[in-house]
C-alpha cells in the first residue's frame, strides 16, 4: 500500500473540509430566524424587533428576500441596524 505525500494529504484534507463546508451551507442554520417561517412570538423577541413589526412582517409574507423586508422595516431601523 501507497503512502499517502504531503500534497496527496493536503488536497485529501481540503476537500474534506470543502464538503463539510458545502455540507454546513445546505443545512438550516439554527441560529438565523426565518421572517417567512417564524411566529409572531419569535418575530417580536428577536433584537429590534416588536409585537407592531413583527405583525407587519406577517401580514406582508411570503417575503421574497431581503431586500424586500428591508423595505418594509427600513423606516423603523435604526442606524446602528441599518445596512445601508
Amino acid at each position: 500500500m501507497r503512502a499517502f505525500t504531503p500534497v496527496k494529504l493536503l488536497v485529501l484534507l481540503g476537500l474534506t473540509f470543502v464538503g463539510n463546508v458545502a455540507m454546513a451551507q445546505a443545512g438550516n442554520n439554527g441560529s438565523v430566524l426565518n421572517p417567512n417561517l417564524a411566529d409572531e412570538s419569535e418575530l417580536a423577541a428577536a433584537p429590534g424587533l416588536n409585537a407592531e413589526l413583527a405583525a407587519a412582517i406577517i401580514a406582508a409574507r411570503p417575503l421574497a428576500g431581503n431586500l424586500e423586508l428591508y423595505a418594509l422595516l427600513g423606516d423603523s431601523l435604526g442606524d446602528d441596524k441599518s445596512c445601508s
